[in-house]
Order: structure tokens, then sequence, then C-alpha cells
């Protein structure tokens, strides 16, 4: 079961236009993220849940 952190953020990149989303813990404080973009290009970020809780509720990546 996820817990808030990760449930809000994964809300929030569906409400930014990503799709595809997933999200592992990867069980050392960290999370792999997974998720395709407007553009269709997938892409993958590794998070910590103050990463994620600190990310612009309007969500975007370089």
């Amino acid at each position: 079961m996820e817990n808030n952190v990760v449930k809000a953020f994964r809300q929030r990149l569906k409400r930014g236009g990503f799709t595809d989303i997933s999200i592992y813990d990867q069980c050392n404080g960290t999370y792999a993220v997974h998720f395709r973009n407007r553009d269709g290009v997938c892409d993958r970020r590794e998070m910590t849940e103050i990463q994620m809780q600190n990310t612009p509720h309007l969500v975007w990546f370089d």
C-alpha cells in the first residue's frame, strides 16, 4: 500500500498530463519513478519522499 506522499505525487503527475506512471519503492529510501510525458517520451527519475513533497504542484521535469 502506498503512503500518502507517493499517492499525492502520482496524482500530481496525472494532472500534469503524464501517462504510464509507475512508482517503485527501492527499499533504500528512494523511489524509481517511470513516466511518459506529453510528447510520448519515456523518462525515469530516482526521488526521495522529500523530493516528491518539494516538487511544485505544477509538475515538470527538465
